[in-house]
């Protein structure tokens, strides 16, 4: 879904301070959340949310705001715009969904659960175009090599393992 669809069918943006910087989100009117940015400088994660209206969203802040502290929480009971997505990525976010909190995996693994045995590279296009890390926890995916990979929040791989870690600690 492209970011002026998504702008157009926002209800509201949310900005919120974590022990790592600054998150932020874009919600639709039902409640869904339709973008997710992972921890950066507050003025990016207020250019995130553009000219969305601003509304606090308590329940997805404080549940982020506890993960990053590294308590343990649960991110399944966010609404999530699942039948947005083509079928390969609804298929492969799902799978992803199933990953508990702390294991890892890597992108053939989750191919193969996915249905898509052979699909690595494709999975790995799909992590690069989540819309909603942490809510759809692609820092659990590694290299079949058993390195990171790349990620795409600020700090890169660091943050990836930083997250991995965070999951560790309980």
């Amino acid at each position: 879904m492209s970011r002026q669809r998504i702008d157009e069918i926002a209800e509201f943006g949310t900005v919120f301070k974590t022990e790592f910087g600054y998150c932020s989100a874009v919600v639709d009117d039902k409640g869904v959340v339709l973008r997710f940015c992972l921890p950066t400088k507050k003025e990016k994660a207020e250019k995130f949310i553009g000219k969305i209206p601003r509304k606090r969203y308590p329940e997805l802040e404080g549940i982020v705001q506890a993960y990053f502290r590294g308590e343990i929480v649960e991110m399944k009971d966010f609404k999530l715009p699942m039948a947005r997505f083509p079928i390969f990525r609804r298929e492969v976010y799902s799978a992803l969904l199933r990953v508990k909190r702390g294991e890892v995996l890597t992108y053939g693994e989750l191919a193969r659960r996915a249905g898509h045995a052979g699909a690595a590279r494709a999975v790995g296009t799909a992590m690069a175009k989540n819309p909603l890390p942490l809510l759809i926890p692609c820092h659990r995916v590694i290299r079949g090599d058993g390195t990171l990979g790349q990620f795409t929040a600020d700090g890169g791989a660091d943050f990836k393992m930083t997250m991995q870690e965070l999951e560790k600690v309980n």
